[in-house]
């Protein structure tokens, strides 16, 4: 995307993915992606809570905000997770998806936590000046979670394991859903409004992407191929839902 206007801050793309795991399905209410400097400065980069299944991320990087963050190195990542109203299903022997319970360590029922993560070295977040960045988390769904399906309901227990890398997965694909704010078929770019999920509204940032010749569109179930589909989704008008994906 273009550079931001502001001196003191750069924008952090934000994205979410999963390894691959067993689970049919792995629901949860992320409530916070805070970032922390060596000065102890915190910024927040998720404005709303989200729910994210994890389960569907195993193939496909999900775009998550687009943050205006101040310049400076952040070694720190905080991220908050809410089990309360949790949805966590895996496969019994029969093929059935059957929902389990969740639980800590110590065997009580999960709620509201916090996962820290260390970003040390290469691993720091470094933000500079009018300049745009990417940042990665991974929430491992295998290495964060034992399963005991001997019981019924089966227990899930989670201890979280969290993957950070200050880039874009390239050899994976990446997904971005939002809302139709701009097309330049000039410049051949595309921008939306970023509504990670299922949200319709936020202040999640905004995302410019480049398209080409090569670039394939699907709109109200008709088929275009570069410059006649930029004027048809051009045609579709500001706030037009639109998933865009990179494969």
């Amino acid at each position: 995307p273009p550079p931001p206007a502001g001196p003191d801050t750069g924008d952090l793309v934000v994205t979410v993915t999963d390894a691959p795991g067993d689970f049919v399905a792995y629901i949860v209410d992320v409530t916070s992606i805070r970032l922390e400097r060596a000065s102890g400065d915190t910024v927040e980069t998720l404005p709303l809570t989200t729910r994210i299944d994890f389960a569907q991320l195993a193939e496909v990087t999900e775009f998550l905000s687009v943050a205006t963050v101040p310049a400076g190195v952040y070694q720190r990542v905080t991220l908050g997770l809410d089990f309360t109203d949790a949805e966590i299903l895996i496969q019994d022997d029969a093929g059935a998806a059957v929902p389990a319970q969740v639980v800590d360590g110590a065997g009580d029922p999960l709620g509201q936590i916090e996962v820290e993560l260390s970003l040390a070295g290469d691993s720091a977040v470094r933000i500079t000046p009018a300049t745009v960045h990417a940042f990665s988390l991974d929430f491992d769904l295998d290495a964060s979670s034992v399963v005991d399906d001997a019981v019924t309901p089966p227990v899930v227990t989670v201890e979280p394991v969290l993957l950070a890398m200050p880039a874009l997965e390239e050899d994976r694909e990446h997904r971005l859903r939002g809302r139709l704010a701009r097309v330049d078929e000039g410049a051949q770019t595309v921008t939306l409004a970023v509504r990670p999920f299922r949200h319709r509204h936020g202040a999640f940032g905004r995302f410019t992407f480049a398209v080409d010749d090569a670039t394939v569109y699907e709109i109200d179930g008709a088929v275009f191929t570069g410059g006649v589909g930029l004027v048809a989704l051009n045609d579709l008008g500001a706030d037009a839902p639109v998933v865009a994906a990179s494969l």
